[in-house]
């Protein structure tokens, strides 16, 4: 390789345009494009759309001559953004290596509201739909199915048409201090079924406090739905 290719390399990654071709091989965008294109089947595999644009190469760039099909590789997967870099690299070169800036986006189904959802309100089937959209543009997550978000209690006042992601959720609270709950005592060989009554509010999955109303003893149990609290022997 020659002394000025880490240059040209940066080069190529910074100011892109051209493209660099031998004598006799197919194009490093050509074979660019044929990788980008089996990643887009595998994305469409999963129910995702995508669009993508490959950067142009800097004519200036000396390399030496690859005898081999290059091999591709993301520095980032574009599934966490749409600016990616693809990493070229030639088997029979170790150190011959070279950089191709890409855009990469991504599509696929998110649940949005399609009616304005008040603050503390339980999120209703009925005021969610599924839409396109970039799914690699969103920062803080999304949901691909509606089952995922209704029942949910909305942390915060959301907008008609807005992503539903979950910094916007919170799980809705099944046992309000003071409720009667039936107590599941059990292990792997016997299970005891009580009356008590929750000392606390409890949402799905949490640790409360309840109290065994025959035996009047205070227990610790988890919230597993609406009513029932589980306890383990």
């Amino acid at each position: 390789m020659k002394n000025n290719s880490l240059f040209f390399c940066l080069l190529a990654f910074l100011m892109p345009f051209g493209e660099l071709t031998y004598a006799g091989t197919v194009s490093i965008q050509d074979q660019a494009t044929e990788f980008l294109k089996t990643y887009s089947l595998e994305l469409a595999a999963k129910g995702f759309r995508s669009e993508y644009i490959i950067g142009n190469i800097d004519p200036r760039l000396t390399l030496d001559k690859c005898e081999t099909d290059y091999n591709f590789s993301f520095i980032r997967e574009p599934l966490e953004q749409p600016q990616s870099t693809l990493l070229v690299t030639c088997p029979d070169l170790s150190a011959w290596k070279m950089y191709l800036s890409t855009t990469y986006k991504i599509f696929g189904k998110v649940v949005s509201s399609n009616q304005f959802v008040p603050r503390g309100a339980i999120i209703q089937a009925s005021a969610l739909e599924l839409i396109e959209f970039q799914i690699n543009k969103i920062n803080y997550g999304s949901f691909s199915d509606t089952k995922y978000v209704a029942g949910m209690t909305a942390k915060r006042a959301i907008k008609a048409n807005k992503i539903i992601t979950p910094n916007l959720l919170t799980p809705p609270r099944l046992v309000k201090r003071g409720d009667l709950v039936t107590i599941v005592a059990s292990n792997q060989a016997i299970s005891i079924r009580m009356k008590g009554t929750a000392l606390s509010h409890g949402k799905m999955g949490e640790q409360i406090s309840i109290r065994n109303n025959q035996s009047k003893r205070i227990i610790k149990g988890t919230v597993v739905e609406a009513g029932r609290v589980l306890v383990a022997l």
